[in-house]
């Protein structure tokens, strides 16, 4: 780091990273990552080489990184997003940021999307075009992370919308005629939040009231309250704003209902996680007194970072844990068998204090044909909030509800394969057999068995009446 300081010294302390890190492999990780924040500082170097050897560190060190690393080094990478900072700093951090996105870091990435948003939502509009084409491109990989389908296809809206104030209202008018069949949980809300915030400034009190009814019903979608709260202080201030400044009664009415909302959620109890403090003291519990002078606070530091990342993602497999974290502790901390105590002693610790909650299984028997918790929603109506779908292979079932409830709406999520957990049309043979009002020849005169056996997928199974 101090080598990089000097120019003539640059790309021999870049070569040589590289080199102590393909050297010593992942146990130097939590030293070399501490180098990102200098490494893009050299990619506004004036001397073009410097610049391709920073990029090949940075670049390297984060495709090689920990997927439950991410937690630590985001923040390194997020201090460069700064409007005043140089344009090729902030299109390589940004382009950082993607790359940290891959089949194993999605989980912990999602997590973290909440605090990576807003800094992408500044840099799509970031005076220079080079960099919001890159905050663009950045947008459309880290929204992968938010893993809800219903989002999908309004991903590119959401962004064009970022970028373009006109494109507002139009977005936050499609959001709320959504229908929410998977779970919304803090990634999803991440996506949606700086489109809401804006929707709320906005001075159109038509656009105004489609954000608070949005805000109102996130409420209400997410599986568990602690899902909104990370928004809360900056929703809060907004909504009670329109609560007093919005002349339309019946919109200040909506906005008082949502204020109502968002303060039972932020008087409920915290989203219980064991936090990297608290993992650190488990950490100096259990290394062995003789062994502890080995360990530097650095080291210390990033694998109870890790342990509270998985433990957070809610992965508790051991080989995971021992995949993870074993690497930074033998064989030059503690040896390999005392490794294979320490790491199922630490990951109980952390288990218990995270206490993850279980489902209760059926008592009726028969086999299982679906078991699984969903959410239905339509715009600004929730339907069915964190509900369980628990069928039987060969049961008969019913719905039976008041009309706009949400009975139809579900069996079409089901059939178009909406619902998270129900078994693929490629698994089950779905039909969705609907009848209209004052149907023609000859549909007018079947009898019910004669109208369901002219359905296409019934009559290609080939059973007979």
């Amino acid at each position: 780091k101090v080598l990089m300081r000097e120019s003539e010294c640059t790309l021999a302390a870049l070569t040589g990273l590289l080199a102590l890190h393909d050297e010593l492999g992942r146990v130097a990780e939590p030293l070399l990552v501490r180098n990102i924040p200098a490494l893009l500082e050299k990619y506004g170097s004036r001397q073009r080489d410097v610049q391709v050897a920073a990029e090949d560190a940075a670049e390297t060190l984060l495709a090689r990184l920990n997927p439950y690393g991410v937690e630590a080094v985001l923040p390194l990478v997020l201090g460069a997003l700064r409007q005043k900072e140089k344009t090729e700093v902030k299109i390589g951090a940004l382009r950082l940021l993607a790359l940290m996105r891959d089949e194993d870091t999605i989980r912990p990435l999602a997590r973290q999307l909440d605090k990576i948003m807003p800094h992408i939502a500044e840099m799509l509009n970031d005076v220079k075009r080079e960099v919001r084409q890159t905050a663009c491109d950045t947008a459309k990989v880290l929204f992968e992370c938010a893993g809800n389908k219903d989002l999908d296809p309004y991903l590119e809206d959401i962004i064009n919308a970022m970028m373009d104030q006109e494109h507002i209202p139009s977005i936050v008018n499609q959001l709320s005629e959504i229908v929410f069949v998977q779970t919304v949980e803090t990634q999803a809300l991440s996506v949606v939040m700086p489109l809401l915030v804006r929707g709320l400034k906005d001075r159109d009190e038509r656009t105004k009231r489609r954000a608070l009814v949005i805000a109102d019903n996130m409420c209400k979608l997410v599986p568990d309250v602690t899902e909104i709260q990370p928004f809360l202080p900056t929703l809060i201030p907004l909504v009670e704003k329109a609560t007093q400044n919005i002349s339309d009664p019946e919109v200040r009415s909506v906005a008082s209902r949502c204020f109502a909302t968002l303060q039972t959620a932020d008087k409920a109890d915290r989203r219980r996680l064991i936090s990297k403090n608290s993992v650190l003291r488990m950490l100096q519990e259990k290394i062995p007194d003789e062994k502890k002078e080995l360990v530097s606070e650095l080291i210390a530091d990033y694998v109870a970072s890790l342990c509270a990342c998985m433990s957070a993602c809610r992965s508790f497999e051991y080989a995971e844990w021992w995949t993870c974290i074993a690497p930074y502790l033998t064989p030059h901390i503690l040896t390999e068998e005392e490794c294979e105590d320490f790491v199922p002693d630490l990951l109980e610790s952390c288990y218990d204090a995270a206490e993850g909650d279980d489902v209760e299984d059926s008592d009726e028997e028969g086999e299982d044909l679906c078991n699984c918790v969903f959410t239905l929603g339509y715009g600004a109506l929730t339907l069915l909030n964190n509900t369980r779908l628990h069928l039987k292979r060969g049961k008969c079932y019913g719905l039976c509800g008041p009309n706009d409830c949400g009975k139809s709406t579900l069996l079409r999520a089901i059939n178009n394969e909406q619902v998270d957990g129900f078994p693929p049309k490629s698994e089950l043979v779905t039909a969705f057999v609907e009848h209209g009002i004052g149907e023609k020849e000859p549909e007018c005169e079947w009898t019910p068995l004669e109208y369901i056996f002219a359905d296409e997928t019934i009559g290609a199974m080939g059973i007979t009446k």
